[in-house]
């Protein structure tokens, strides 16, 4: 599986509330699935709830999940394309006025696709992980990103996490 160590890659380097207390962050897989069939098209697909915990999480929520919803749209847009998909699932601690627990749930798909490396039928055999359909218009946060929260435009990624204004 190649998507939580992905997300956790785009979530560190967008916010440094995580970047800076690592051991505050963790990412764990529940509900795990393989689907597989006997059919000639050899592979398999991972379905899975990967779970993101932070806690002492000192920033405003907005700034964890604009980067998390810009993840999504680019490596499972069906939980923002299909109503009838299970959604992103969230729960919050609130500890004082700045810090929060949270845990998130994602409903994670992974398809592989098993081929031979040479084209032949007795050839070593090559596992890889089909690329998620892309939303026209819409990729990774990087440069071009405007990032607003609350109206106030805010440096894309966060760089200081004290310029994001609070509500």
């Amino acid at each position: 599986m190649i998507k939580p160590a992905s997300l956790r890659e785009a979530l560190i380097r967008a916010n440094p509330h995580i970047s800076t207390s690592p051991d505050n962050f963790a990412l764990f897989i529940d509900e795990g699935e393989v689907h597989a069939s006997l059919s000639r098209a050899q592979g398999w697909r991972y379905q899975y709830t990967l779970n993101i915990v932070l806690v002492d999480f000192a920033g405003h929520p907005d700034s964890l999940f604009a980067p998390l919803l810009a993840w999504v749209a680019t490596h499972q847009s069906d939980l923002l394309q299909n109503p009838d998909r299970p959604k992103i699932s969230f729960e919050v601690e609130i500890l004082n006025d700045q810090t929060y627990d949270i845990a998130i749930k994602l409903k994670l798909t992974e398809s592989v696709v098993i081929s031979t490396a040479d084209g032949k039928a007795d050839g070593p055999l090559m596992a890889q992980h089909k690329p998620e359909p892309v939303i026209e218009g819409m990729e990774a946060p990087g440069a071009g990103w405007e990032l607003y929260l609350h109206g106030v435009e805010t440096d894309w990624p966060i760089t200081d996490p004290d310029s994001v204004k609070q509500p």
